[in-house]
């Protein structure tokens, strides 16, 4: 690294890790840093620290919005927080995906449907996704970052008398979000307690 003078950096930085992985290994970075004026950071207070290394920010996934959807229009950006990453682990964990479900004629018949959603644990926040994906987060796969969001499963009903749909989902929302503590899990539906709901003979 170059020498730069103290006006072209900002010097002394600490990051206490969830925040950079070295460029060259991808191992997660945690200690003191600087950034230069061209918007690159580097190991150590200083450039005269050394050695010096480049370090690359983790970087934000997210999925394809479904505009059909009214709990997906505005989609929810969601940032690392400080992991233990496990020895073996050589890439960052994946962040979560969301997923807009696709009710099949089997589950219309059946008259209901699993559906899966993670809490973020510091805020309120929430993503629903797919199976594969509440798995992983329920037996801690080490790929993805479990130590930050919770899942959750719970039993949507789809047929049957419309008001009474609606109560029983109601209902169901509610008993999950008491029982765990998630506070503004219920205000996440905005109200939507018959969505994917059909008549039996459409």
């Amino acid at each position: 690294m170059k020498y730069l003078p103290l006006s072209q950096l900002k010097s002394n930085l600490y990051t206490k890790g969830g925040e950079f992985y070295i460029s060259s290994t991808q191992t997660p970075y945690r200690g003191y840093y600087y950034k230069t004026s061209k918007g690159e950071y580097y190991s150590g207070k200083t450039p005269q620290d050394s050695p010096s290394v480049l370090l690359t920010l983790f970087k934000e996934e997210v999925s394809d919005i479904d505009d059909s959807n009214p709990l997906t229009t505005s989609p929810t950006f969601w940032t690392i927080q400080e992991i233990n990453y496990p020895n073996n682990v050589n890439k960052p964990p994946t962040l979560p995906i969301s997923y807009y479900p696709k009710i099949t004629p089997e589950q219309y018949k059946l008259g209901e449907f699993e559906r899966y959603f993670l809490s973020k644990n510091n805020e309120i926040k929430f993503k629903e996704v797919n199976l594969l994906t509440y798995n992983q987060y329920l037996t801690k796969d080490p790929s993805v970052s479990f130590q930050i969001f919770s899942p959750i499963k719970l039993s949507w009903g789809l047929t049957g008398n419309r008001e009474k749909t609606y109560t029983i989902n109601y209902n169901t929302v509610k008993r999950i979000s008491l029982n765990l503590k998630l506070r503004g899990f219920v205000e996440y539906f905005q109200g939507r307690f018959t969505q994917f709901y059909k008549e039996i003979g459409d």
